[in-house]
């Protein structure tokens, strides 16, 4: 990811957890330096209802410490969560690699 100052950031670590086919992959990310202002996390719950459906549920949280106290930007929420159902069991070989 592209940071303000040009510079790019590292890539994310997601902790994954899972158990009885629910999947749990978080992250909490800040901004590189002595007295992170801008702090996020994401995390997606996943439930394998069968082989070919899911139900995912996704948040977002954003705390931008610079900002005023009373700035409605200072912290953000996104929330999203639907059904997932799987269209095909063959893999499109230009879209695929070769692992090795």
């Amino acid at each position: 990811m592209k940071e303000d100052d040009g510079k790019y950031s590292k890539a994310i670590s997601l902790e994954v957890r899972s158990s009885n086919e629910m999947h749990v992959l978080s992250f909490l990310r800040h901004q590189q330096s002595d007295d992170p202002s801008w702090v996020e996390s994401q995390t997606w719950t996943i439930i394998e209802l069968d082989s070919d459906n899911l139900l995912i549920q996704w948040s977002r949280a954003i705390r931008n410490r610079h900002l005023e106290r009373l700035d409605p930007l200072r912290t953000i929420h996104f929330q999203g969560m639907g059904r997932m159902e799987r269209t095909s069991r063959e893999c499109e070989s230009d879209l695929v690699r070769p692992v090795g």
